[in-house]
């Protein structure tokens, strides 16, 4: 099997090192490390066991929350910018090319 060589910076090398086990080459490192990342998807079922359900479901709703919210904002400000006019529910009533409200 051929090689190929490839540069990696100070930092990554030392990284790459720190994870090398001693009877490893460093390709066996990469080879590894590469196969732990992409591992069958069905392995990190049942890792949080008797985790607080009610707690993952509540930490990932508030976070839909944020994001659904801050997207809203970026949308009723882009479309300000652009000239629209909004209702207080960040709905259009007025685009820029038109005197009438909806």
């Amino acid at each position: 099997m051929g090689t190929k060589t490839i540069g990696v910076t100070e930092e990554i090398y030392d990284r790459l090192a720190a994870e090398k086990h001693d009877d490893e080459s460093f390709t066996d490192t990469l080879a590894r490390l590469i196969d732990e990342t992409t591992a069958d998807w069905r392995h990190g079922f049942g890792r949080y066991g008797d985790a607080d359900t009610d707690e993952f479901e509540r930490v990932i709703a508030e976070s839909h929350d944020d994001h659904a919210s801050g997207l809203a904002e970026s949308h009723a400000e882009t479309l300000e910018e652009l000239g629209f006019e909004l209702d207080a529910d960040g709905n259009v009533i007025a685009s820029p090319d038109s005197d009438e409200s909806r």
